[in-house]
């Protein structure tokens, strides 16, 4: 079970990112008096659960720095039962690593770094429009090896304008030569009222065909497997025991808990979320409203949620798991749809589990599928 909390601040807006945050420090104190708020409200219902991760995304949690995060964290621990290995992590940006350094971060529970890379590339960071240069995130990592911290992960991005696939392979390679845990790689999505979406459509910049980006991926996938990385995720990498434990409780259908603007809950059948909206959740949380989404899950959502996410796994669906889930007759129907698709699209030696060149493909399986 885990613990999310969501800190919508960024220093800039990236060209591609259409994740709830803000670039106007101004309501930062408000924010993080609101989600202390929130926590107490919270652990109400939560208090007797015991969560094994504590995950500050956003946004760039890194860039308020230590100091600002501690009322918070601390109020954190008073309202919820951490277990006493529960991972914890925090996304920071180079830039705010080399700023606010490691040892704060550690004496405040930190045992883990998700550093926002995304590309070793000058060019290519600048067409993100990264607040970071590559020099940074060379000199942030080194930071990193230093420190001790005894997770590592780090972001790439593959599929940008202007990405070549072999500095692609020479990121990777430089990654994997370092001392870091975990390897996320993501592909570009272009999302609705982006920038990167505008430049598109104005023609200012082009996306690369589908068969590279294909190529990028496999290539990405070649590197990292070689230098001993466990593909366990369709997006993720990571050496052995070094798995995200937070997310993995996702991907294995966990309840968990989210805090904060456009954050999102789930606990049995039961599913909600905050509207993503800093001046309601705000108001919210000083007692005017409630920003809450609830939806009640049925039997059928749970399950294709449930294929999707383990879909999603090295480890696939197991005839195990999905015999009490679905039966026999809906089991057998996955296994004859999956005759319908190049048999290289999933692994040999697992029922129900997508190859590399599978996950490339697998939105083509699932649509057909769900229930």
């Amino acid at each position: 079970m885990g613990l999310y909390i969501h800190i919508p601040f960024c220093r800039k807006a990236c060209h591609f990112c259409d994740f709830h945050f803000t670039v106007n420090p101004a309501g930062i104190e408000a924010m993080l008096l609101a989600l202390q708020q929130e926590a107490e409200l919270a652990s109400k219902e939560w208090k007797q659960h015991t969560f094994a991760s504590l995950y500050l995304g956003g946004g760039t949690p890194g860039l308020l720095g230590p100091n600002r995060l501690a009322p918070l964290i601390e109020k954190i621990r008073q309202c919820f039962s951490l277990s006493p290995e529960a991972e914890f992590t925090l996304e920071t940006n180079p830039d705010d690593l080399l700023e606010f350094g490691t040892e704060n971060w550690k004496a405040l529970g930190v045992n883990r770094l998700s550093l926002g890379v995304q590309s070793l590339n000058p060019d290519v960071l600048a067409q993100m429009n990264r607040a970071h240069s590559a020099d940074q995130a060379r000199r942030a990592l080194d930071l990193i090896e230093a420190s001790g911290i005894p997770k590592v992960s780090v972001d790439l991005m593959f599929g940008f304008p202007g990405q070549e696939t072999r500095q692609l392979i020479q990121d990777a390679q430089e990654l994997v030569a370092r001392n870091i845990h975990h390897v996320s790689i993501y592909g570009l999505t272009v999302e609705k009222g982006t920038a990167l979406e505008r430049m598109l459509r104005l023609e200012q910049i082009k996306l690369p065909e589908e068969e590279e980006v294909a190529e990028q991926y496999l290539a990405l996938n070649r590197v990292l497997t070689r230098a001993g990385f466990e593909h366990y995720e369709v997006s993720n990498y990571a050496r052995n025991g070094q798995r995200s434990v937070h997310n993995s409780d996702y991907w294995s259908g966990e309840d968990y808990l989210g805090l904060g603007p456009s954050a999102h809950s789930l606990k049995g059948d039961l599913r909600w979320f905050n509207r993503s909206s800093n001046g309601a959740y705000l108001k919210a949380m000083k007692g005017h409203g409630s920003i809450q989404e609830p939806e009640e899950l049925n039997a059928e959502q749970k399950i294709n949620e449930w294929l999707i996410t383990r879909m999603r796994t090295m480890e696939g669906v197991s005839t195990a798991q999905a015999l009490p889930r679905v039966g026999d007759e809906q089991w057998a129907r996955w296994l004859e749809l999956k005759q319908k698709f190049p048999a290289d699209w999933f692994q040999n030696d697992r029922p129900l589990a997508f190859s590399p060149q599978g996950w490339l493909m697998m939105d083509g399986f699932l649509r057909q599928a769900v229930l």
